[in-house]
């Protein structure tokens, strides 16, 4: 498939959209770009919400400037009669499947001979040392419901049905084989109608919860939100701030961005060395590109020990929710100011400040995230290997990726019950 539009006739199904948005018979088309500039901006922006932030094409245009050579986009917008239907953005990525060996509970481990077990042990032996092209329909760099954007008067089973399709005639037109599918992230307290995944072959899977923390309308200011802390966890807040405040902070413009961007990449590379697992490496010029594209939408704080810039958090304006994004800080300084946890009240700090109804932490360091206020929520994502053999044999192994354990923590008052069961647990017999 060439840089230009690829355009594909197909019949999915009899019911469409007519210009009032009563559903009519027709037929279904599917357009495949490879860029965001080829995108109609009209048909595609047409169906984003508040929700769908990280589909708008400023944010996806500053992921394309920045994408490493290994990264193809693939955008796929869905019509019926010029009406827009669906629009999804998509990503073709290297993935070194040998990176998810210390996720997976073979099969094998069990005592005794089973079919699944011997599949589990046929696949890992064949795949371990295997890099695929992976198509990824979602966000690699973020964890949450990003991956696509569905006119409201398409039901979900049929919006999945429609999706799906085109996902295949992607993989059909393109030059580059895919191996595998992954759609992310599907949160678990939604009604989704995962029997249209399990029909075409895909694998359910549990990741790690995404750590989320809504906001009351109550809490007008950081003190509001402190003041209902327990008092161990009050402590906590004062320590993390006392050990800190020898550090001073300042919003880095995109000049800062631009200049101190040599000092900002290796400071985040220190964090992510300790992240047990990521979907894609991040571009060296990633923090740039976002501040040029976003601008205002993205708050990048640096923390300075006198001259010296010792460490930096991001936060997207998204919507009316706030993303806590990428970070970075030296080691020893984190180990002796606590400079983390002072990132992760700082944040809330913004949350409330700014008026936003919830603050996404991800799902990393999901127990520290929790002595804040932060409450896990699970989500799951699908994946399909295109060869039906391999996605046979890898099914046991897929379904049983395993999920990080951590222990919740409960910080406000009236919760101290539940951290008295929760110490008991930790402690069993003191």
């Amino acid at each position: 498939m060439n840089a230009s539009v690829c355009s594909v006739q197909q019949v999915l199904g009899k019911r469409g959209l007519s210009s009032s948005g009563a559903l009519v018979l027709d037929s279904i088309q599917t357009h495949i770009y490879n860029t965001i500039g080829e995108i109609p901006a009209d048909a595609w922006d047409s169906l984003l919400q508040a929700s769908h932030y990280y589909l708008n094409r400023n944010y996806l245009k500053a992921l394309e400037t920045c994408a490493k050579e290994d990264q193809q986009f693939r955008y796929i917008l869905i019509t019926q009669k010029e009406q827009p239907l669906i629009a999804a953005y998509c990503q073709i990525i290297p993935f070194d499947v040998g990176k998810t060996g210390n996720y997976t509970q073979s099969s094998t481990e069990n005592p005794g001979f089973s079919f699944k077990s011997f599949a589990s042990g046929i696949f890992n032996r064949i795949m371990s040392n295997m890099e695929v092209n992976l198509l990824v329909c979602g966000n690699v760099y973020l964890s949450g419901e990003y991956g696509f954007a569905v006119h409201p008067a398409i039901s979900e089973k049929k919006a999945y049905q429609y999706l799906l399709e085109a996902m295949q005639t992607l993989i059909k037109q393109d030059h580059k084989k895919v191996s595998a599918i992954l759609i992310k992230d599907f949160y678990t307290e939604s009604e989704h109608p995962v029997e249209i995944f399990d029909q075409d072959g895909f694998h359910l899977f549990h990741a790690d919860p995404i750590m989320l923390m809504d906001i009351p309308k109550e809490w007008n200011t950081f003190e509001d939100y402190s003041n209902l802390l327990s008092s161990k966890y009050r402590q906590r807040l004062k320590g993390a701030y006392k050990k800190s405040q020898h550090l001073t902070t300042r919003e880095l413009s995109l000049e800062d961005v631009i200049a101190l961007n040599n000092q900002l990449f290796p400071l985040f590379e220190n964090v992510v060395r300790k992240s047990s697992f990521n979907l894609k490496d991040t571009p060296r010029e990633y923090f740039i590109a976002l501040k040029k594209h976003l601008k205002e939408d993205i708050k990048i704080t640096a923390y300075f020990d006198k001259e010296e810039l010792v460490g930096f958090m991001t936060v997207i304006r998204a919507g009316n929710h706030l993303e806590a994004h990428f970070l970075g800080y030296d080691e020893n300084q984190n180990h002796q100011c606590k400079m983390y946890m002072r990132m992760l009240y700082d944040m809330i700090k913004t949350g409330i400040e700014e008026n936003f109804s919830r603050i996404s932490f991800g799902r990393t360091a999901m127990e520290i995230k929790t002595t804040v206020g932060a409450v896990p929520n699970p989500a799951n994502l699908y994946l399909k290997l295109t060869n039906p053999v391999f996605n046979f044999l890898g099914g046991p192994v897929i379904r049983n990726i395993r999920q990080e354990v951590f222990v919740p923590r409960h910080p406000f008052k009236g919760q101290e019950e539940l951290e008295g069961k929760q110490a008991e647990k930790d402690n069993p017999g003191s």
